[in-house]
C-alpha cells in the first residue's frame, strides 16, 4: 500500500491479500472504512478472481463505514460521505453519498453551506487541545440542549 504524506486510516479495513494495489495521496483521512482491491464472487463457478487498483487523490475524506469497491479512482478534494458503497470513480471537486454512492454536489456547494451554517445557528466551537475532563459534562449539556452542535478547531 503506497500512503502520502498527512494520511489518517483511523481503524479501517485496507485489502490484505493485495494491498500493494492501493495508493492514497496526501492529506487524506479515512475513518473505520473498508478498501477493497479484488473480488472473489467468481471464483467458485468461474475459478476467477477481479483484481483493481484503488487510487485515492489528495485531500479526500473518506466517511465512517464506506466501502470502496476494486478499481475505483477517487478524485482530488472529494468527499465520500458516511455509508457509502463507491462503485465506480469519484470526480474531483464532489461529494458523493449513497449506496451506490452517487454525486449529491460539489464540495464548493457543501463548504458554502458549512460556511452558513457557522455564521447562522448558535454553535459552540471548541479548541480541541483545551477539551478538560472538567468541562466535559458542561459541553454535554449545551449539545443534550435543542439538538445543539459543536465545532472543534
Amino acid at each position: 500500500m503506497k500512503v502520502g504524506k498527512n494520511f489518517f486510516g483511523q481503524n479501517s479495513i485496507y485489502d490484505k491479500n493485495y494491498p500493494w494495489l492501493i495508493n492514497i495521496g496526501n492529506n487524506v483521512t479515512i475513518t473505520h472504512s473498508t478498501i477493497l482491491t479484488h473480488d472473489e464472487s467468481m471464483k467458485t463457478k468461474m475459478n476467477y478472481t477481479k483484481l483493481g487498483v484503488v487510487v485515492i487523490g489528495d485531500n479526500v475524506f473518506v466517511g465512517f463505514n464506506s466501502t470502496i469497491l476494486p478499481g475505483v479512482h477517487i478524485g482530488e478534494n472529494a468527499i465520500i460521505a458516511a455509508g457509502s458503497l463507491v462503485t465506480h470513480d469519484v470526480d474531483k471537486n464532489t461529494v458523493v453519498a449513497g449506496v451506490p454512492a452517487k454525486q449529491i454536489k460539489t464540495v464548493n456547494e457543501f463548504f458554502d453551506g458549512k460556511y452558513i451554517e457557522l455564521q447562522q445557528s448558535q454553535t459552540l466551537i471548541l479548541d480541541a487541545t483545551n477539551i478538560s475532563k472538567e468541562m466535559q459534562p458542561d459541553i454535554y449539556a449545551q449539545l443534550s440542549t435543542a439538538h445543539g452542535k459543536a465545532y472543534i478547531k
